[in-house]
């Protein structure tokens, strides 16, 4: 039996991991549904802010990944339209996806190439379109949307968003493309592991980038402010030079009762495994379309103290933590507060349990499948 071919298109992929959201979204999509589909992924052959290529892959050339999807890991010169008119050739793709809204050649190339082939496509813009993206760049967006947005070719695609709020979104740009919504897809396999048994919370995380979008300098300040003596780690790095350093200044004015440990960007298995070694998840951010990082602190058991700009609303009525404003400083301090003061194990292993309920019940595997079968 033919499986119905998936062309994909993302600037990043794995063994990708500094670019964070859009690799884990593509990558858990890809295992969810490799029963279903045949996937073909064509990315970049390099990391985020990477200047050379990955040392131990093959670059230009097709290779299977773990999963049974074929990848193409292409040079920026080789970015061109006979190469992608040769991929449509070999391929014959039936449905053609783009993971990004902002890519010149992941996206807009392709996109142009491929304006007559008559090829189903879609394009996840991956939160591009939240108002707090436009906190950086926010003049060279906004002409990027308002030319696009009026190409004949682009009107055919279908824009995927994850919720109604994303929707909102891109109708707000004023994108008279078709929408349909699709389920981002979590890290399903982090439910399965065992949760740690603890008697106290006494260290804190972010996996996050350092940004303004982010609110990187109110998190530190909040954690300035715990009496408590307790270690935080920092996970992410930042493409904002200026910003990050007036951020690595503000860490070194921490209080001595807080042990900061500043990782940078990791790869995702240590991602997981710094996550499960801490108590809370901490996450003030401006907006997210969906957060990975939050859906994985609930799925290993961490309470999140986050802000109301994300898609898990239920955290604080739930008993998994607790839900502030972004500019709520006093709010957040106070939540902190609550969960590194409980000293019982019942009490703890209640928010442990609820942070990981959230997780289990907020994605359905087989009605997602369900969902993008359909559409596709």
């Amino acid at each position: 039996m033919t499986l119905h071919k998936i062309l994909i298109f993302t600037d990043w992929y794995v063994p990708a991991y500094k670019a964070g959201g859009p690799v884990t979204s593509i990558k858990n999509l890809v295992k969810l549904l490799r029963k279903d589909f045949d996937f073909f992924v064509v990315c970049g052959d390099r990391d985020l802010g990477d200047t050379k290529p990955y040392a131990d892959l093959g670059i230009n050339e097709w290779q299977k990944g773990i999963n049974g999807e074929q990848i193409l890991y292409l040079a920026p010169n080789n970015c061109t339209k006979k190469i992608y008119n040769n991929i449509i050739e070999v391929i014959k793709p039936n449905t053609i996806y783009y993971n990004s809204l902002f890519s010149k050649n992941f996206t807009l190339k392709p996109i142009l190439y491929y304006s007559n082939t008559g090829i189903k496509s879609f394009l996840s813009p991956r939160g591009m379109l939240h108002p707090a993206a436009f906190k950086i760049k926010k003049i060279k967006k906004l002409f990027f949307i308002n030319v696009v947005k009026r190409l004949p070719l682009f009107k055919k695609v279908i824009f995927l968003a994850t919720d109604e709020t994303e929707k909102k979104h891109i109708l707000r740009h004023g994108f008279k493309n078709s929408i349909k919504i699709l389920q981002n897809i979590p890290d399903l396999d982090l439910i399965e592991i065992p949760l740690k048994s603890k008697t106290i919370f006494n260290k804190a995380i972010t996996v996050s980038r350092i940004a303004p979008e982010k609110n990187s300098l109110l998190a530190l300040e909040a954690i300035g402010k715990i009496k408590n003596p307790i270690s935080y780690t920092w996970i992410g790095d930042s493409k904002d030079k200026v910003y990050f350093d007036v951020f690595m200044k503000k860490a070194k004015t921490l209080p001595s009762n807080i042990t900061f440990n500043y990782l940078g960007a990791l790869p995702k298995a240590l991602i997981t495994e710094n996550l499960f070694k801490n108590d809370i998840f901490f996450l003030p951010t401006l907006g997210e379309n969906f957060g990975h990082a939050i859906y994985e602190a609930l799925a290993l058991g961490l309470p999140c103290v986050i802000s109301n700009k994300t898609p898990f609303q239920s955290i604080e009525k739930s008993l998994a933590g607790f839900i502030c404003e972004p500019n709520d400083m006093e709010g957040f301090i106070t939540s902190l507060n609550k969960l590194f003061k409980l000293q019982d194990e019942a009490s703890i292993n209640l928010y442990q349990t609820n942070a990981r309920n959230i997780a289990q019940d907020s994605f359905d595997a087989e009605n997602a499948a369900l969902q993008y079968k359909e559409v596709w």
